[in-house]
């Protein structure tokens, strides 16, 4: 505990849920080494010397204000060695918020509904079933199998890369290919330090004539969620690889690696048009139940209703279209009958509908650019919302 220069020592506390910062107690106050002067407002404590030395107690300051920042932004200021945006910092740990009145997925009639589809949430392998929807590859006229070599790897990648090429071929996914095609692989980190297999399809890319397919409006979606009380989100289990590849173009998604050359059945990420394609075979299967009470933003499927009632029905319905073109879902990202839960990074709840917190400081901590490519990243992003 620190008094004035020189003149600090150690102290054992209690930790207690209370509203003083510190209470020192009568045992520490009685001590002959800290004489309190109530009349001036001074306490004296002994410097390491041993000198008695007059620390005055001064009452908070009203120009004293405090902030609720992000770890972003602190992290963002201690980077940068920002003395001035430096303080006093309180780690506090909030409460849960009682969703007790938030969500109904623990109500009887969506348990039931839930059961009865189980087989919804089942994880998609082999064969792809016939869909109405197939990823194309179109090349331009005159367009010549690119050339290039394979990346070097490391000993972990080389280890994951075989892993998961036993597990691709396994589910039927991938084939072996003697396709004069060949993307490099390599591998990038996500954010929980795991690698990410990823194809370099960037000369394949180059050659494919763009699909100008649309993709909704954010905010045009958003806006039909205006009345809506309860919500449900569906997310689709590696939503891309439960699309095919057309036939005469799987020889073209072809990729080669250390331990052989394969070609995808299904639609792998790094593709041009991929997003354009699965929008189109999302928009194909919920059509009718588009902006009456289900909107879809690629994978991402919100059902919303204005009562409980309406909305098991309105679950059912989506339900059941999902078990008859034999999609996938993910049931550890969906959620179910809730009141407020978080959508293409919004917040929607009974209240309205806000952006997520964390997106707008990323947006106010920003490091101010320094090329063309920093002023899209930020651009993106701010229109965005």
């Amino acid at each position: 505990m620190y008094f004035a220069p020189h003149a600090s020592e150690a102290v054992s506390f209690d930790i207690l849920d209370i509203k003083f910062d510190m209470i020192l107690g009568m045992s520490w106050l009685r001590s002959k080494d800290h004489p309190v002067n109530f009349s001036n407002c001074t306490i004296h404590v002994r410097d390491r010397n041993g000198v008695l030395v007059p620390c005055t107690l001064t009452l908070p300051h009203p120009s004293i204000s405090c902030h609720v920042v992000s770890a972003a932004s602190s992290r963002a200021s201690i980077i940068r060695d920002d003395i001035e945006e430096m303080g006093v910092c309180f780690l506090h740990a909030l409460p849960p918020r009682d969703a007790s009145s938030m969500d109904s997925s623990s109500d009887p009639r969506i348990t039931e509904l839930l059961d009865a589809y189980s087989d919804v949430f089942e994880g998609p392998h082999g064969v792809v079933p016939d869909r109405p929807i197939r990823h194309e590859i179109i090349l331009e006229d005159g367009a010549v199998p690119p050339r290039g070599c394979i990346y070097r790897m490391s000993e972990e990648e080389l280890s994951v890369l075989r892993a998961q090429l036993d597990d691709l071929l396994e589910k039927g996914w991938i084939r072996p290919s003697s396709s004069p095609y060949g993307a490099p692989v390599l591998f990038l980190r996500k954010k929980n330090k795991d690698l990410r297999l990823c194809i370099d399809y960037r000369k394949l890319n180059a050659q494919t004539i763009r699909n100008v397919g649309p993709l909704p409006r954010i905010d045009d979606l958003l806006e039909r969620l205006g009345g809506a009380k309860f919500f449900s989100k569906l997310d689709l289990k590696s939503g891309y690889h439960q699309l095919e590849i057309r036939k005469e173009d799987r020889y073209k998604s072809a990729f080669k690696t250390r331990y052989g050359h394969f070609e995808w059945l299904v639609m792998p990420f790094g593709l041009t048009n991929t997003l354009a394609t699965f929008q189109a075979a999302m928009t194909t299967e919920f059509r009718h139940m588009l902006d009456r009470y289900v909107l879809i933003y690629l994978d991402d499927i919100l059902v919303y209703s204005r009562s409980l009632d309406e909305h098991v029905e309105h679950l059912r319905t989506i339900l059941e279209r999902i078990r008859q073109a034999k999609y996938k879902a993910n049931h550890d990202k969906c959620e179910f009958a809730r009141q407020e839960l978080e959508y293409l990074g919004h917040y929607v709840t009974l209240q309205g509908i806000r952006p997520l917190a964390d997106k707008i400081e990323a947006l106010r901590v920003w490091p101010e650019p320094t090329n063309t490519t920093d002023v899209h990243s930020f651009m993106g992003l701010a229109g965005y919302y």
